[in-house]
């Protein structure tokens, strides 16, 4: 299923019960969109992919299809964990 990311800008110019027609097609596919933040990269992306979208699939009773992973930049840098960067050096 292709994810679609759709904006109506001028909705006062659309036919009466439209948008929720699309809500009520988009529904049957049922998506959950999954965002993964680690501190670093992983040379296991593709396998930790998997693992996420069937674990996420069985416990909310979807199809794994319908499940997306987006994995952000990494957090080091951007985040000191407990305080600690060691990108910035720090040293526990």
């Amino acid at each position: 299923m292709p994810v679609v990311r759709m904006e109506i800008v001028d909705v006062d110019q659309i036919p009466k019960g439209s948008v929720q027609r699309l809500v009520d097609a988009a529904q049957t596919y049922r998506p959950v969109f999954v965002e993964v933040q680690r501190r670093g990269r992983s040379k296991t992306t593709e396998a930790e992919a998997v693992g996420i979208a069937a674990v996420v699939a069985a416990i909310l009773d979807r199809d794994r299809d319908n499940v997306h992973i987006t994995f952000s930049e990494p957090l080091v840098g951007r985040i000191a964990f407990g305080g600690y960067s060691n990108e910035w050096g720090s040293v526990r």
